[in-house]
């Protein structure tokens, strides 16, 4: 095998020799064991190369079957995504396929965390592999790992690209599919589910969001993620579903919100700027003007400002040339998000003009 500290050449096996952390290594389509740990950056960096430069088509493949075949999951992850940058995954898919396969064996220990899995899973959704069963699989899976005082599920985003890879062939019963993730216990799962919706942008999904709002979503990141997913499916009536919830009160009863809940509203507020939906301005306009509570008033204009449009960046002008000062100041931090873009930087100048007031916060947030 070699000297403690000499690299070897075994077959198509490079060898790395050294005086600790062993590790084996599959690689060239065998497997080594004399490979030490710190060296699979070195291995990652000959993987992330081949994403680069032209590379002889035989050769490419060779390396990437090889990369597949290895042993660390952060090596097979890597393959998998010059798999994807390289277009080759329905020439590797058995490749692919079996590395799937190999890291849900004593997975826990084999691919923590599922990286392996989900690049894989992504890398064959990507090339259009019509590998159904697999993506259910992993639609499906649940990891459940050690960590302080339990364990904990580490499968989520696995869940996520199986659901994605579903929909990227046509599965006939992604809905379902889509309907248990949107109950999943995990937030990121939810918000994957809610996300995969609002991109895919057909309105058949939006029931399955208005559902998961109305069984009271308590978690603002998902919630933020189901109200811009209902806006990106249907802009009109999904602008009156989460304009809604926006104005709380006698308004949200309608869409739920029937204590009008600040979180919920500001979630709401927001998911309407960036939207970038124009009628979303009556809304907003509609709930500053009734609004009393400071944080909330600084996260609607900040909505007004994302909007990005005309009506919107008029609005607020008028509060910095007119409002009260602190109402005055919140505007203009408010367009201050858009200090890069000269045409803005104008507007608010100009409607500042003769109130020294405000001579401190435009020196801050758009000198």
């Amino acid at each position: 095998m070699g000297r403690s500290g000499e690299d070897v050449e075994v077959g198509d096996i490079r060898v790395a020799c050294g005086d600790a952390d062993w590790v084996a290594v599959e690689w060239g389509g065998g497997y080594g064991e004399g490979m030490k740990r710190n060296d699979l950056e070195s291995e990652l960096a000959e993987i992330s190369a081949l994403g680069q430069g032209q590379v002889e088509a035989d050769a490419l493949l060779n390396a990437l079957k090889g990369g597949l075949k290895h042993r660390s999951n952060f090596v097979v992850a890597k393959a998998a995504e010059v798999v994807v940058k390289r277009g080759v995954s329905e020439k590797l898919s058995d490749e692919l396929v079996k590395a799937y396969e190999r890291f849900c064996k004593h997975a826990v220990k084999s691919d923590p965390g599922c990286k392996a899995k989900i690049a894989v899973v992504d890398a064959l959704r990507e090339g259009a592999v019509w590998v159904e069963s697999l993506y259910l699989d992993a639609a499906r899976r649940r990891q459940m790992e050690p960590v302080w005082g339990g364990r904990v599920d580490t499968a989520g985003g696995l869940r996520c690209a199986g659901v994605n890879g579903l929909m990227a062939v046509g599965y006939g019963d992604v809905m379902n599919e889509l309907a248990m993730l949107l109950g999943d216990e995990e937030r990121e799962v939810r918000v994957g589910a809610a996300r995969l919706l609002g991109d895919w942008g057909d309105a058949v999904g939006e029931p399955l969001l208005r559902l998961r709002v109305l069984c009271g979503e308590e978690d603002g990141e998902v919630l933020s993620e189901l109200f811009g997913s209902i806006l990106a499916v249907n802009s009109a009536s999904g602008l009156d579903f989460v304009g809604r919830y926006l104005i709380g009160g006698e308004g949200g009863k309608q869409g739920g919100n029937e204590g009008g809940d600040d979180e919920v509203r500001r979630c709401a507020a927001l998911a309407i700027g960036q939207s970038r939906n124009g009628k979303g301005l009556e809304w907003l306009v509609r709930s500053f003007e009734k609004e009393l509570d400071a944080g909330l008033r600084e996260t609607i204009l900040m909505a007004m400002a994302m909007l990005r449009n005309e009506d919107g960046y008029g609005y607020l002008c008028d509060l910095i040339k007119d409002a009260d000062e602190r109402t005055a100041e919140l505007a203009v931090r408010a367009m201050g998000i858009y200090y890069y873009d000269e045409k803005v930087r104008e507007m608010v100048i100009t409607a500042a003009e003769g109130r020294e007031e405000l001579d401190e916060v435009l020196r801050e947030v758009i000198a």
